[in-house]
C-alpha cells in the first residue's frame, strides 16, 4: 500500500505547505509529467549521466514553483487562476517536447530509484525516500521560522507583514518547495514504470 501511494503522498508534502498558506496549487500534475519528460529525454536520447537529469528535473520543478509564486505573491493574482495558468502551460511543454510519445529505457541507477530495496531489507527505496522527506519537512514547519511564518500567512496575512515578515518571499517559497516535491515525484514514477509518459500526473 505504501508503494502504491508513494508518489502521491510525495506531492502530498508541497501542497500541505501551500495551503498552510491559504493558497492552493494546481499544476502539480502538469510539473510531474514536464520534469519526468525532461529527464527521460537527458539520459534517453542525450545519454546523460542519470545524477545530472535528476538535478535538471528538481530544477525545473523549482523554477514553475517560483513562476507560480511570482504570480501569486508579486502579481497579486488568484492561486487558483495563476497556477492553473502555469499547468497549461507545463503540460504544453511536456507534450510538445515528448512529441506526445512515451520515452523509456533507463540506465539501472535510475531505475533502482522505483524497484530497489534497501540493502539487507525488503523495504523499497522510494518509501524511505518519501519518509525521509516528510521528517525533514516536520523539521521545517514545526521547528524552524519557515514554518511558524507558513502558518502565520496562512492564519492572517496582513498581521503577518505588518509584524515585519516579508510575505511574498515565504509565498514563493512555499510554491518553489511544492514545484520541488512534483519533481521529486516525477522521480519516483518514472523510476518505477521504466518509462515517462506526456500525460502523466
Amino acid at each position: 500500500v505504501m508503494q502504491q501511494v508513494t508518489v502521491n503522498a510525495i506531492v502530498a508534502i508541497g501542497m500541505t505547505v501551500v495551503i498552510l498558506t491559504g493558497g492552493i496549487d494546481l499544476s502539480v500534475g502538469s510539473i510531474i509529467a514536464l520534469s519526468g519528460i525532461v529527464m527521460a529525454k537527458m539520459m534517453v536520447e542525450g545519454n546523460m549521466n542519470s545524477g545530472l537529469a535528476i538535478a535538471a528535473g528538481i530544477l525545473i520543478g523549482a523554477v514553475c514553483g517560483a513562476v507560480n509564486g511570482f504570480l501569486i505573491a508579486k502579481c497579486k493574482l488568484q492561486p487558483m487562476i495563476a497556477t492553473l495558468g502555469i499547468m497549461q502551460v507545463a503540460r504544453g511543454l511536456d507534450l510538445t517536447i515528448a512529441q506526445g510519445r512515451t520515452v523509456s529505457g533507463f540506465k539501472p541507477f535510475f531505475r533502482s530509484i522505483g524497484v530497489a530495496t534497501v540493502p539487507g531489507t525488503t523495504i523499497p527505496i522510494q518509501i524511505v525516500l518519501m519518509i525521509a522527506l516528510y521528517i525533514l519537512v516536520f523539521y521545517l514547519l514545526r521547528y524552524r521560522k519557515f514554518g511558524r511564518f507558513i502558518y502565520s500567512i496562512g492564519g492572517n496575512e496582513e498581521a503577518t507583514r505588518l509584524s515585519g515578515v516579508n510575505v511574498d518571499r515565504y509565498k514563493i517559497l512555499a510554491y518553489v518547495l511544492s514545484g520541488v516535491t512534483a519533481a521529486v515525484a516525477a522521480i519516483v514514477m518514472t523510476a518505477k514504470l521504466n518509462s515517462a509518459v506526456p500525460t502523466a500526473g
